[in-house]
């Protein structure tokens, strides 16, 4: 019966593709345009330079893209149509073929650190496969319009819509506005706050802190009793949205949007709603439509390339800000405001990329009016660096660091005797380091290890365990 159900809602969803959490170049765009993994991809899911303009072009070669596609549309109306509109239909496309891709996605752990019951083995492996599957959708109607969706089915949940948008390109290009300034997307965004070190495009098996912590993860004692925060809010987390975006002048890229937030509901229908905005700058190497300066390379096209023809030798500086509320669930609940800003400034020189960046988040009552009425502040800045030794070998390194205000009143910290009931959750604080190699064994195929260590981890020394650190292998691969 699950299976039956899990078939028809996967059909439905290809049949409804036309609506709008990890968005990048797919396989259906590989083969749209007749090209290898890597015209797009440094390492999937990774994305290089022309990947990045792809994306925020609409999931389209911004300045030739007609003469690229390969794969033949299926035509909805004649081009003449185009001379009598109104009298009809504006004529469009679809995708000659299904648009339609998979991505599967397997872990293998090994963990030193105990479980949260406490009387598990100290040292565990497991194995999860696979650890989700992701049916991909995208592609093209025509100039002006594309769409992108993604579903996923996960061990340890039920199938999701992680992504589903309409994306409009040059939509007031009727009136004047010149090409490429004003686009945008409506449905289940990712809103892309950082290209440099994000989540959709990570290549091992840890989310960024920034965008992977909540408040709500944090467990205090409140009298005899463990409390948290009812503050569910993460960066990384697509929602529902409408935004606008564009490209001024080929280097400066900004974007707003309005999104429901991630309240008690997706379905949220109070009055408020979050707003964000992002702005990036590309003072030299390629531009944001894909285009190297006139005194560099060629431009790059999608022929395949066996090394580094395409390698963006430039700097790209990035902020965000996000403004938002949660309402907790409960009757006489109180409201929790909040802020977020963010930036970071990436550097790619040949097989180097380097980036650093700095998130600040501020709560204003995040534990309502019974635990404290004190507002919380949450710092996170990281230090990447990836570095290509070969086009299908890489290492990588990221260094990270939360820190959380503690709140003051009734709420406590955890001690010893809590790790049964909060594990290592109670403080947010800790510092991580992430290393190890990548290996892409063919184009669409990556496999990543990754040792997760933690030089200090304040929840683990609340509770007198060690840090749980872990051994990833991840197998990643998408036809």
């Amino acid at each position: 019966m699950k299976t039956r159900f899990l078939l028809s809602w996967l059909a439905a969803l290809v049949g409804g593709s036309w609506l709008c959490s990890d968005v990048q170049a797919i396989p259906p765009f590989s083969r749209r345009y007749g090209t290898s993994c890597q015209t797009c991809h440094v390492m999937i899911p990774k994305l290089n330079a022309i990947g990045e303009a792809f994306r925020l072009n609409g999931y389209r070669f911004a300045d030739a893209d007609a003469s690229l596609v390969k794969e033949a549309p299926a035509a909805l109306g004649a081009p003449a149509w185009k001379g009598v509109f109104p009298n009809a239909m504006w004529p469009s496309s679809m995708p000659g073929l299904p648009p339609v891709g998979f991505r599967i996605v397997s872990h293998i752990q090994w963990s030193s650190g105990e479980g949260p019951g406490g009387a598990t083995s100290r040292s565990r492996a497991s194995f999860e496969f696979p650890h989700e599957l992701e049916l991909l959708l995208g592609g093209r109607f025509d100039d002006q319009f594309g769409f992108f969706a993604e579903a996923e089915w996960m061990q340890a949940g039920a199938a999701d819509i992680v992504q589903a948008c309409l994306v409009a390109n040059d939509f007031m290009s009727w009136a004047g506005v010149p090409d490429h300034l004003l686009s945008g997307r409506i449905g289940i965004l990712d809103q892309q706050f950082l290209l440099s070190y994000s989540n959709a495009t990570r290549v091992s098996r840890s989310h960024p802190l920034w965008g992977d912590r909540k408040l709500s993860d944090w467990h205090l004692l409140d009298g005899a009793g463990v409390r948290k925060s009812t503050t569910g809010f993460r960066l990384q987390d697509n929602q529902p949205a409408i935004e606008l975006n564009g490209i001024l002048v080929r280097r400066l890229y900004w974007g707003a949007g309005v999104a429901n937030g991630t309240g008690p509901s997706r379905f949220d229908v109070d009055t408020h709603k979050d707003v964000y905005y992002k702005l990036k700058y590309k003072p030299f190497g390629s531009d944001f439509l894909g285009k190297l300066a006139a005194n560099e390379k060629a431009e790059a096209s999608t022929a395949t390339k066996p090394n580094g023809d395409s390698v963006d030798n430039g700097l790209l500086l990035e902020h965000f800000a996000y403004f938002g509320s949660w309402t907790p669930d409960t009757a006489d609940a109180t409201k929790d405001h909040f802020s977020y800003l963010g930036g970071a400034a990436r550097f790619i020189w040949q097989d180097l990329d380097f980036a650093v960046g700095y998130i600040h988040g501020h709560h204003d009552q995040p534990w309502g009016t019974i635990g404290s009425t004190e507002s919380t502040n949450v710092r996170t800045w990281f230090i990447k660096a990836e570095y290509m030794l070969f086009p299908w070998f890489m290492v990588r390194a990221v260094y990270e660091d939360l820190d959380a205000d503690e709140p003051g009143g009734k709420l406590r910290p955890v001690g010893p005797a809590d790790f049964a009931a909060v594990g290592y959750n109670g403080s947010l604080d800790a510092r991580r380091l992430l290393v190890g190699p990548i290996f892409a064994p063919r184009a669409n195929i990556t496999i990543a290890l990754e040792a997760e260590v933690f030089p200090q981890h304040r929840g683990a020394d609340l509770v007198g365990k060690d840090g749980p650190n872990n051994f990833w292998i991840r197998l990643d691969f998408a036809f």
